[in-house]
């Protein structure tokens, strides 16, 4: 007999093959950025590619998840001071936040909680990272997980800090 642990096994071990045959090879540094087509959580439609010209910050991350909740913060300072400068090859900066989550009212009140006033959210509703198709587009395996990506669409880095992005926006 089939029971629900032996499902949810399976399920994650189907989405770490799934992550380490897809994801990693599409998401390396210097590699164009997956597409993401969505609806924002205002209603209107998104497409990354849309973007190109600026410096994007990809943010996956939840309301549950505390290290995510304690970067949000310095997130809000980092488009704070970039959102509309001019770079020298880029007109500004945006983040786009991918929340992965259960339930969609929790995520609503930590948005407003913390302050995170840019415009693009995405809300996906899911019960695990490795399960959801943007996550795995990208090859997230952990929250919170950051892409910056270049005025052409290409990704800069998966692994900055916060403080490492500052840094790089700083010199551009």
């Amino acid at each position: 007999m089939i029971n629900r642990t032996n499902i949810i096994f399976a399920v994650i071990i189907l989405g770490a093959v799934l992550f380490f045959f897809l994801g990693k090879t599409k998401t390396g540094k210097g590699k164009l950025a997956p597409e993401i087509t969505a609806t924002l959580d205002n209603g209107s439609a998104f497409q990354l590619s849309d973007m190109k010209g600026k410096y994007v910050l990809v943010d996956f991350w939840g309301s549950w998840c505390p290290p995510c909740r304690r970067e949000n913060p310095n997130l809000v300072k980092l488009y704070d001071k970039y959102n509309t400068k001019d770079f020298k090859n880029a007109a500004g900066f945006e983040i786009l936040s991918i929340a992965i989550e259960k339930n969609k009212k929790r995520v609503h009140a930590a948005i407003k909680k913390d302050g995170l006033r840019w415009p693009y959210h995405i809300i996906e509703q899911s019960g695990i990272v490795l399960t959801n198709p943007l996550a795995l587009k990208y090859g997230v395996t952990d929250l919170p997980s950051k892409f910056l990506i270049d005025t052409d669409g290409n990704i800069v880095s998966s692994t900055m800090s916060i403080a490492e992005i500052d840094a790089y926006l700083a010199e551009q």
